[in-house]
């Protein structure tokens, strides 16, 4: 490790980055702000112009192929229309314009009145100008391609942003605006986010539309609660209760898995006047699949839909189906596809889809074969998305050769092979140990002209780090470094951060973190817990150290494993003082320790003869219902020998399971306890298994605890020792000479 120690000191610069804290983790905390998470499933707009879209899509599995892939972007046309519908549009009036207090051109339809009286007699008399006149000035004369390239400059600028969009407040369409504030999401300028929102929201530049789109990019930046906080500061009631804004953002909480705060919302929003649409309830519907209880909350939201005289459609029984799968609930999902054909919906892929699915993760591919020729004698096109669920079927229970016969026959049934294909065989190839294989894959796919995805590369470098193949994982990390989309997953990031721990590449690892900082990716728990781990084994405690409280800084919450490391490091060093220092501060942090490690603390302290302390970290554990290890309970046993009143209490405690008495090798205690001429302690525990109905046993150590016994004069001891006079052992023991 002497050429991991000489790189210390640029990783210690990079520590800090940060005005707070030494970590290179905080430092786009305080240059963004906050940062994007990548979502567990892709997003799909429903807007008010755009064309509806299918709940299958939105909700099907993205490694399947499932998800919608079309284009976020607001159209111009759509826009553009409702511009005008909205606001009047370019072929109203002619405005003139006058100047304000601060010499600002105000301008103003030149048939009303400047009076501030016959302003509000006009706004009252025709509600249907109020938006015209009081949320703009002035309609936009210029062409779609001349607001384009306005919209082109502003993304592009470096001035200050608010000065600009005060510069162009007259030339732009509030879709304009809507696009320029995508822009800045898709290209992650999360500072001028937020600057642009706030102008539009003082200036009335929102729409429905635009607000919509909103909702929908930043959930699929993983930003969902800035979506959410936005909706909480709109003081608009018709935005506020607009179906597709209110839609939007109960989408992007399903999707970011925060199923609980989207029904929370559904129900507030309901209270408020909303009117779900269907869209509505195949959004809650699909997020039914995310609880334990999903299949009887989605069945209570599909009865309120029928009660709200909306009929079920194609999607909503898809929805259905997902939950039904993903809960494992075979019958039903059985039931609610005939229902839905009763009903006169034929079913499509989406339909077969997840029931193919359910079969693969209850590992029954024989039903899912049946599902699959069903599918294929209905004549619907054949797609990847059926072959893929096949393949996972028969992958998820270890049939890998048909697996890899159904990927060759691929092309001739469905055409090319997809990248989530090329995965699924690479990953399970890997987890075989046929890693040549894998790789022939991965060149095959470079070879095709195709680009293999972030999951392979994670794939494969996890691989042969396990393997200790450091040549390989740098090579691989290269060339993932080097392609022009990134990395742009905290989870890819830290499966290629803990393969380059495990190797001990200190420089590989330091650079994986400039690279998260500049491709703009938050670090996650699961980044500094692997962190702490890797310092820890370099014997670099202090930063191990600073790296949990750069944790805590970044306001996310520690768990076991973020200890761990420390903790185990401490009891390494023979220091279970400290050890069990850190452990009390991880519990005072709301943290479960595992049973495991307390009772490696235990064991530790038993070591130490540390009596007290062990006994009331006994009684703080089953406290918490966490009981220790047999052989962990049978040292408390034998150390609190020496101490008759914490004995009886150990054995008075009526809350240790009678499986950890069951193990623990009773001979053994006794042994230790006769050793020390512990004979009241003996009696204790021999009445205690007697009257527990315990098997002493035939440990090893017996025969002599036996004799010394009897040359001790310990008769009554020796009466108590069951099955001794059945099998002759008190009488084959002969007096010493």
């Amino acid at each position: 490790m002497a050429s991991s120690k000489l790189l210390l000191p640029s990783s210690a610069a990079l520590f800090q980055s940060s005005p707070v804290s030494s970590s290179p983790l905080l430092y786009d905390r305080y240059r963004y702000g906050s940062f994007p998470i990548p979502p567990l499933r892709p997003l799909v707009l429903q807007t008010q112009m755009a064309e509806s879209v299918t709940v299958a899509k939105a909700f099907n599995y993205e490694e399947e192929g499932m998800s919608s892939d079309s284009e976020l972007s607001l159209k111009d046309e759509d826009m553009d229309s409702e511009y005008e519908e909205m606001e009047g549009g370019p072929e109203d009036e002619q405005e003139e314009g006058g100047l304000g207090e601060e010499g600002e051109e105000v301008l103003r339809p030149k048939s009303f009145s400047t009076s501030s009286a016959g302003a509000r007699s006009m706004r009252t008399s025709n509600p249907s100008l109020k938006r015209s006149f009081w949320s703009k000035t002035r309609n936009p004369t210029l062409s779609r391609e001349e607001r384009s390239a306005i919209v082109d400059s502003l993304v592009s600028s470096r001035s200050n942003i608010l000065t600009e969009l005060d510069k162009v407040r007259y030339k732009l369409a509030p879709s304009d605006f809507g696009n320029l504030l995508q822009r800045f999401i898709q290209e992650k300028k999360w500072d001028r986010v937020g600057l642009v929102f706030d102008w539009m929201k003082v200036n009335k530049k929102l729409r429905p539309q635009s607000l919509s789109v909103y909702m929908t990019l930043m959930g699929k930046a993983g930003l969902y609660f800035r979506a959410f906080r936005a909706y909480r500061g709109l003081g608009d009631p018709e935005l506020k209760l607009n179906k597709y804004v209110c839609n939007a953002l109960l989408k992007a909480l399903v999707n970011a898995n925060s199923v609980e705060k989207a029904f929370a919302l559904f129900e507030e929003l309901k209270s408020e006047g909303f009117e779900p649409d269907a869209y509505t309830y195949s959004t809650v519907i699909a997020g039914c699949a995310k609880r334990s209880d999903g299949y009887a909350k989605a069945k209570e939201f599909f009865d309120e839909m029928l009660s709200r005289d909306l009929k079920p459609d194609a999607f909503i029984y898809s929805s259905l189906l997902n939950v039904c799968a993903r809960c494992g609930l075979e019958d039903e999902a059985k039931a609610i596809f005939e229902e839905m054909r009763e009903y006169g919906v034929e079913p499509a892929t989406y339909h077969y889809a997840p029931l193919v699915n359910m079969y693969a993760e209850n590992k029954k591919p024989r039903e899912a074969e049946k599902v699959f020729k069903e599918f294929s004698e209905a004549g619907l096109p054949m797609n990847q998305v059926m072959v893929n669920s096949l393949i996972k079927a028969y992958l998820n229970c270890g049939e890998l050769e048909k697996a890899a016969k159904l990927f060759e026959d691929m092309p001739s049934l469905c055409g090319a092979v997809g990248d989530v294909t090329y995965t699924l065989m690479i990953d399970s190839y890997c987890k075989a140990g046929l890693v040549e294989k894998a790789q022939t894959l991965f060149e095959q796919i470079k070879s095709r002209g195709l680009s293999p995805g972030n999951y392979v590369y994670s794939i494969l470098i996890t691989t042969y780090a396990k393997q200790g193949n450091a040549d390989m994982v740098s090579s691989l990390s290269k060339e993932l470094e080097s392609r022009e989309q990134g990395v742009g997953d905290p989870v890819l990031f830290n499966s290629v951060l803990k393969s380059f721990c495990e190797l001990g590449m200190m420089d590989a690892v330091m650079n994986t973190l400039k690279r998260m900082n500049k491709e703009s990716v938050s670090p996650d728990r699961a980044t500094f817990n692997i962190l702490i781990c890797f310092f820890c084994k370099q014997g670099m405690m202090d930063v191990a150290f600073q790296t949990l409280d750069d944790l805590k800084a970044r306001k996310l919450r520690p768990n076991m494993n973020s200890y761990m490391p420390l903790i185990t490091e401490f009891l390494k060093s023979e220091k279970p003082d400290e050890a069990l220092k850190l452990l009390t501060q991880a519990i005072e942090n709301g943290v479960r320790p595992s049973r495991d490690l307390w009772s490696s603390i235990i064991d530790a302290l038993c070591q130490n003869k540390k009596l007290d302390e062990v006994f009331t970290q006994f009684k703080t554990m089953t406290e918490m219902g966490i009981f220790p290890l047999p052989t962990c309970f049978q040292n408390i046993l034998t150390i609190a020998g020496s101490d008759i009143n914490i004995l009886e209490q150990l054995l008075g405690y009526k809350h240790i399971p009678s499986e950890v008495f069951d193990e623990v090798n009773l001979i053994s205690v006794l042994s230790a306890y006769e050793k020390q001429g512990l004979y009241t302690a003996m009696h204790k525990l021999l009445d205690y298994a007697e009257n527990e109905n315990l098997s002493v046993g035939d440990g090893v150590g017996l025969d002599e605890m036996i004799s010394n016994l009897k040359e001790g004069g310990q008769t009554e001891i020796l009466a108590k020792i069951p099955g001794l006079s059945s099998k002759g052992q008190l009488a084959a023991v002969s007096s010493p000479s």
